[in-house]
């Protein structure tokens, strides 16, 4: 037993100096490798830049968008979502349940424009050409036949009005109409005739509530034209432009006729 202990001891020194040179290497060289294969150390990372991380957008590298930097802070952007899962921080809001049938509320009426109603039109006269409504009781047209005046009767008109030329006679309209209770106003009308006087009794007539509603007539409506045109001018105060277009409207438009042209020319102040 005390032979073997020498052979122990070289056996045990042999193991040692042939074992891993990294627990007996120097501090200024380097270490070497084991027997194994194996690293004995890592390297450092490659291409980390010094000092702090720049601020502002990193230059492009290797075709891959670089993760911005604001103030040296570094954004990470989320992970993706697994397929199907859900996320609680964009959840859509909860819809409200439809109303019920009894709850449902009705809809606002649609906005209309106020406007004017426009004139009524005048009713059909019977026997009347050109038969039209001037205003609240007083119509126009030319001169009534028979089926005319009995239609003005019906209508529980009260006056009507011939302006004839002093060519036409007045006898049978006047006789006519007194026979149906109407009463019968007859003017001569002339161009030189066209006055103030004239336009002024005639107003009155018109004017009169009491004789309403009245008819104002004649055979072809060049003398009511005229005449018209100066009520227009004087009773209803319209311009010469808007009395005109009212004429045309009452269908008596032969605005080159001797009368028209002296009711135009009339001075009116």
């Amino acid at each position: 037993m005390t032979a073997r202990l020498p052979l122990i001891a070289m056996t045990a020194g042999c193991l040692l100096l042939s074992g891993c040179g990294r627990f007996f290497h120097r501090r200024d060289n380097p270490p070497r490798p084991c027997r194994d294969g194996g690293p004995a150390y890592s390297l450092p990372p490659q291409n980390i830049p010094d000092g702090p991380p720049p601020i502002g957008p990193v230059p492009r590298t290797g075709g891959v968008d670089p993760v911005p930097r604001t103030g040296g802070v570094e954004l990470l952007t989320p992970e993706p979502m697994r397929p199907g899962a859900k996320s609680d921080y964009f959840a859509p809001p909860e819809s409200a349940p439809p109303p019920k049938a009894s709850e449902t509320i009705n809809p606002d009426p649609p906005v209309t424009k106020s406007f004017k109603p426009a004139p009524a039109p005048a009713p059909a006269a019977f026997g009347i050409a050109g038969f039209a409504r001037v205003k609240d009781g007083v119509s126009t047209g030319l001169r009534p036949e028979i089926e005319g005046l009995d239609w003005l009767r019906s209508k529980d008109y009260k006056t009507v009005v011939f302006l004839r030329t002093p060519a036409e006679d007045n006898t049978t309209d006047q006789r006519q109409a007194e026979k149906r209770d109407l009463k019968f106003v007859s003017w001569e009308v002339t161009p030189e005739g066209l006055n103030k006087f004239f336009i002024e009794e005639f107003n009155r007539v018109i004017g009169d509530t009491g004789g309403r509603p009245v008819f104002v007539y004649s055979k072809d409506g060049n003398t009511a034209a005229a005449v018209w045109y100066l009520h227009l001018r004087t009773a209803e105060f319209l311009t010469h432009e808007e009395a005109r277009l009212r004429v045309a409207q009452l269908g008596l438009t032969d605005e080159q006729s001797p009368y028209f042209k002296a009711a135009v020319n009339l001075p009116l102040q």
